[in-house]
């Protein structure tokens, strides 16, 4: 409910910062953002860093941003870099560029979002917020991610769905999916 204010709403308005002070009254020492007795700590650090992520950036500073990112990369690789409950290993000095000011809009860009996914080495990749090409827009291209991914032009193509079951598979390599746009 919280992801943007509403159109008409000046970020200054009583009744946004109250509810900011509200998921703000949840922050704890370590940087996440949640209720100690609930054991949704990532979930809700998440909702929250996206939150402040749709704020302008005179209310986003109330946000600790690099507070809650190490947060959430520590839940992920919380044994001495064995293997968490995400990453398929720990990214030991990763640059974990600061999201709030990086890309256009509510986005990465394409060279940013390569070198994340490089850092952080997931199993599977699924590129959104993309544009449709012919420049002027407010996102990359698909193409320019997948140039920056260093696939080479036309060998890959968007599909219409991904279904995911058991095992991503042996390999260390990032799988890069792009689905179809749907028109809506």
């Amino acid at each position: 409910a919280l992801v943007s204010p509403p159109r008409g709403v000046p970020a200054d308005h009583p009744v946004l910062a109250k509810a900011l002070d509200y998921v703000l009254s949840f922050k704890q020492r370590d940087g996440g953002v949640y209720t100690l007795d609930e054991g949704l700590g990532v979930y809700s650090t998440s909702l929250a860093m996206l939150l402040a992520m749709r704020l302008p950036i005179e209310v986003r500073t109330r946000f600790d941003i690099p507070a809650m990112q190490r947060y959430l990369f520590a839940q992920q690789n919380p044994e001495n870099g064995e293997l968490g409950q995400g990453g398929r290993k720990r990214v030991a000095g990763a640059d974990m560029r600061r999201l709030d000011q990086t890309g256009g809009g509510d986005a990465l860009g394409a060279i940013d979002a390569a070198k994340l996914v490089n850092a952080v080495e997931p199993s599977i990749v699924v590129p959104a917020r993309f544009g449709a090409g012919g420049g002027g827009g407010e996102y990359d291209t698909v193409g320019k991610f997948a140039q920056e991914m260093g696939l080479a032009e036309g060998a890959w193509e968007a599909q219409p769905r991904l279904v995911l079951t058991g095992s991503t598979g042996e390999t260390d390599e990032t799988r890069v999916v792009f689905l179809e746009t749907k028109a809506g």
